[in-house]
C-alpha cells in the first residue's frame, strides 16, 4: 500500500515537472516569437498615439495601454484591459460593418437607413499575420502620459522606441481643425533587376512608411507620421498638423532663420529590412516612389540595418554612383561610357551591371521595354512607336530643369556621391 503511494506520488510530481517545464517553454517560446524590432510612435494627437513595430516572423499583435509608465514587464491575457489591433484589421471590420449594414438595407427593400439597421459596433474578429504591426490606441486622454505593451492576446510585454523612449505625450486638444495636408506614394521591390520598368515591378503590402519633415539647416525635425501599405503598396498620410518638439506648427518655427526644408522617409518592409531615403520638401504628393532591392554600385548592408534606394519618377530607373576613373578595375568589360551615366536614355540605351559588380555599361533595350515604354509599335518592334509620352511643359526629356519643380522627371540633380537622372 505505502509503495502504491509513493509510487503515484512520484508519477504526479514527475507529470508536474513536465507540466511546468512546458509552460515555462511556451512562455519562452511565446516571448521570443512576439519580440518587437524597431519599435516606433508615431501620429500622437491629443487623443491616440500610433505604435509600429515589425517581428522575425508573421504575427498577429495588439496593444494595450497604461497611463503613466507601467512597472511591469510583462503581463498575461491582459482581460482587465482594452486591446487594440492593426489597423489592416481593424479596416477589414469596419468595411465587413458596413457590407452588413448593406444587406440589412437591401432586405427591407425600400432602400432607407434607420437606426437600427446601421452598425454602430466595429468588432475585429479575424487578425492577420504580419511581420509588421500598425496599431493606432484610441481614446486617450490629452496631454497625459502613457507607455504600452504589445502581445498576440496571450503575452504583452512592454516596449521602447528606437529612441529609447518608453513614455509618450499626448498632445493638448487643438485649437482648430487644419485642412488635410496630403503626403502619398508608393512602394515597390526590384527584386535585384535593373531592366524592368517600374509598372512591372513587385508590389510591397507588408510594410509601414514612416513621414516625418528635416530642417537641413539646424537639423530639426517634425513630429513622425506613419501609414501602413495597402494591398497595392501605396500610403497615404495627412501631415497638416505637423509640428515641432515645442508644440509650434513645423514651419512657423524656422521663420526667423535661414532654412532648408526636406523630407525624411523611412520604409519598414519587415522581411525586407528597413530603407530611408530623403526628398526636398514639396515632393510629397505624391512623393517619388521608393524602390527597394535595386542593383547598387556599393556594397549592400545587411537587410537590418539602414538602406538607401531612390527614384525622381516612374521613368527614371537608375541611380548612379560616380567613381574616380583612376580607381576602375582593370577586368572591368564595359567601355569608358561605364564611368559615369548621368542620364538613362528612355528609349535606349538601357543599363545593366558591368562584370566587376560596380560598373553600369550601355546595351540594347529588350523589346518588351521598349514596348512598354510606347517607343516601338508593340505588333511591329521594327516600326516605331507613338510621340514619347514624356515631356516637362514643352521641355523634352533630358532637359536640365531646376529640381523642385512638378515635373521631375525631366530633372536632374546631385545628391551626395549620386547623380540622379
Amino acid at each position: 500500500m505505502e509503495n502504491s503511494k509513493k509510487k503515484y506520488l512520484l508519477i504526479l510530481g514527475s507529470f508536474l515537472v513536465v507540466l511546468l517545464l512546458a509552460v515555462v517553454g511556451l512562455f519562452i517560446y511565446e516571448y521570443t516569437r512576439i519580440k518587437p524590432n524597431n519599435v516606433r510612435f508615431s501620429n500622437i494627437t491629443s487623443s491616440s498615439v500610433t505604435v509600429s513595430w515589425n517581428t522575425k516572423k508573421p504575427t498577429s499583435a495588439s496593444v494595450i495601454a497604461f497611463e503613466g509608465n507601467t512597472s511591469l514587464p510583462v503581463r498575461l491575457f491582459g482581460f482587465d484591459k482594452e486591446k487594440f489591433y492593426d489597423t489592416r484589421d481593424v479596416k477589414k471590420a469596419e468595411l465587413e460593418a458596413i457590407e452588413r449594414t448593406s444587406e440589412k438595407v437591401a432586405e427591407d427593400g425600400d432602400y432607407t437607413i434607420s437606426s437600427n439597421e446601421i452598425e454602430t459596433e466595429v468588432v475585429v474578429t479575424d487578425r492577420g499575420d504580419y511581420y509588421t504591426h500598425h496599431v493606432s490606441v484610441n481614446g486617450l486622454d490629452p496631454e497625459k502620459e502613457y507607455s504600452f505593451m504589445i502581445g498576440d492576446e496571450y503575452l504583452y510585454r512592454k516596449v521602447e522606441d528606437v529612441n529609447n523612449n518608453m513614455v509618450v505625450s499626448t498632445l493638448e486638444i487643438p485649437e482648430e481643425v487644419k485642412s488635410p495636408f496630403p503626403a502619398y506614394g508608393s512602394v515597390m521591390d526590384a527584386q535585384n533587376q535593373s531592366e524592368l520598368p517600374i509598372d512591372q515591378l513587385a508590389v510591397i503590402s507588408d510594410g509601414i512608411v514612416y513621414f516625418n519633415y528635416y530642417e537641413n539647416t539646424t537639423g530639426g525635425r517634425s513630429n513622425l507620421f506613419s501609414s501602413v501599405l495597402s494591398n497595392s503598396g501605396t500610403w497615404y498620410i495627412d501631415v497638416s498638423s505637423a509640428i515641432d518638439e515645442e508644440g509650434v506648427p513645423f514651419f512657423q518655427a524656422y521663420d526667423s532663420v535661414e532654412h532648408e526644408f526636406m523630407i525624411e522617409l523611412t520604409l519598414d518592409a519587415g522581411s525586407f529590412g528597413v530603407w530611408e531615403k530623403k526628398e526636398i520638401n514639396g515632393s510629397n504628393s505624391p512623393t517619388p516612389p521608393i524602390i527597394i532591392n535595386y542593383p547598387s554600385s556599393g556594397d549592400d548592408d545587411d537587410v537590418s540595418t539602414t538602406k538607401i534606394s531612390s527614384v525622381l519618377d516612374a521613368f527614371v530607373q537608375k541611380v548612379f554612383a560616380y567613381r574616380d576613373p583612376s580607381t576602375k578595375p582593370s577586368d572591368v568589360d564595359c567601355d569608358s561610357t561605364a564611368i559615369k551615366l548621368d542620364f538613362l536614355n528612355y528609349c535606349g540605351p538601357c543599363v545593366k551591371k558591368c562584370s566587376d559588380g560596380i560598373y553600369y555599361g550601355p546595351y540594347t533595350c529588350p523589346q518588351s521595354t521598349l514596348c512598354s515604354r510606347n517607343c516601338v509599335d508593340c505588333d511591329n518592334p521594327d516600326e516605331p512607336g507613338g510621340e514619347n509620352p514624356i515631356t516637362c511643359g514643352g521641355y523634352a526629356l533630358n532637359t536640365v530643369k531646376k529640381y523642385g519643380s512638378d515635373c521631375k522627371v525631366c530633372s536632374k540633380r546631385p545628391s551626395g556621391s549620386y547623380y540622379i537622372g
